[in-house]
């Protein structure tokens, strides 16, 4: 409880620039006049993708959300989830694709979608936050871990509680097109919230206040403690 502790979300990978839209739509068969939502990355249990499923099986047969499921499953959870996103309820909402991501090909997964789901169930944090943040996308996330310093809910995303289909469902019905876009508005805005210098400079911080405390506590004069850097 005495250590010192300094806290700063790393920064997104550099991807390059997006491709347009339609294209990435169009190569992934997505339809143009939908909201496309995006869960990427390595699918394990505790990262709650189950009750996303869930959550876009009960919406109204009106709703124009889709969701994309990118990333490799965990054994035999992936079949399980499968054989759910190809249920008659939420296969024509669904396109599941099983499988490693290259990181070539992240930029036109992020290009077709309106929002990026987190829907953990545990976790401390997600390099997929600031990644689809740094590229100008919305983030639903649940509140778990680190994830709400990351994802600003209602700036540039939406937190609900974790472990919950029915809080997933409430989210997407309350993200229509112009809340989408106000909060891919304030994402844009905040690209540089996480930088590779902003972790240095928190780095440093944490240093020099170490170093003030050992000097404080060893006697050593203001000018010991430059000479000790």
């Amino acid at each position: 409880p005495a250590l010192r502790v300094a806290s700063h979300p790393l920064p997104p990978s550099a991807i390059g620039p997006l491709p347009e839209r339609a294209a990435a739509r169009s190569a992934l068969g997505l339809p143009e006049d939908t909201r496309v939502a995006l869960f990427v990355g390595l699918i394990r249990p505790y990262k709650g993708v189950d009750l996303l499923l869930e959550a876009m099986a009960r919406l109204p047969a009106a709703s124009d959300w889709r969701l994309v499921v990118a990333g490799e499953p965990w054994g035999a959870f992936g079949a399980g989830l499968a054989a759910r996103a190809g249920g008659a309820d939420v296969a024509r909402r669904v396109s599941f694709l099983p499988g490693w991501v290259p990181e070539p090909e992240l930029p036109r997964l992020l290009a077709a979608a309106d929002l990026v789901v987190l829907p953990y169930r545990a976790g401390s944090q997600s390099a997929v936050a600031p990644l689809a943040l740094g590229a100008g996308l919305p983030v639903l996330s649940t509140t778990v871990g680190g994830l709400p310093e990351v994802v600003r809910h209602g700036v540039d995303g939406w937190l609900v509680e974790p472990g919950s289909s029915e809080a997933l469902l409430q989210a997407l019905l309350t993200l229509d097109r112009p809340r989408l876009a106000a909060l891919a508005a304030s994402a844009c805005e905040g690209r540089d919230r996480f930088t590779w210098d902003g972790y240095a400079v928190a780095l440093e911080g944490l240093i020099e206040q170490a170093l003030r405390i050992r000097n404080s506590e060893f006697g050593i004069r203001n000018g010991g403690a430059e000479s000790s850097r």
